[in-house]
């Protein structure tokens, strides 16, 4: 199943009201805020935004390539806060996770999973974005820095990701 990019705020594919009400509303655990106002400040002092949007494999597990259902779970994850941060914020900045090796049982191949997966969903977004706005945002993914991943051969496959 493919995202209609003609219909980005369709309810019935993404509980945008939830999102909303997650922004507006204070979020966190010991360290409170209000994403709409955080960021609304930030950007009225011309500060470019870097989001580091994760999804836990617990909350959003991913079994394996095949897995199109959990897949199509997590591509709306990512695509609602890109949509909703792009549309509001200007927001182009993007990092899936901050130290992927720090997540139990995450292997090298479902962090790749989930990076494709993911760097899909914002570039979907944050072209919506534009369409639907008129904004000229670049979705740009920021690369982590986890010494597990710096391999020769996941270097590649990121490269590879990023065409």
């Amino acid at each position: 199943m493919l995202f209609r990019s003609t219909q980005p705020l369709d309810n019935s594919l993404i509980n945008w009201p939830k999102f909303q009400e997650r922004y507006q509303n204070s979020i966190g655990d010991t360290n409170r805020f209000t994403i709409n106002y955080a960021f609304g400040q930030l950007r009225s002092q011309n500060a470019e935004i870097l989001v580091n949007m994760t999804a836990s494999p617990n909350r959003f597990p991913i079994a394996n390539d095949s897995d199109w259902a959990n897949k199509w779970e997590l591509w709306q994850h990512y695509y609602a806060q890109s949509f909703y941060l792009g549309s509001n914020f200007d927001v182009e900045r993007f990092s899936m996770f901050n130290e992927p090796n720090n997540w139990t049982g995450l292997t090298v191949d479902n962090w790749l999973i989930r990076l494709n997966v993911a760097s899909d969903a914002i570039k979907s977004a944050i072209s919506d974005v534009n369409a639907r706005y008129g904004k000229s945002l670049v979705a740009e993914r920021s690369e982590e820095h986890t010494s597990e991943l710096q391999s020769h051969l996941n270097l590649v496959c990121r490269l590879l990701l990023e065409k």
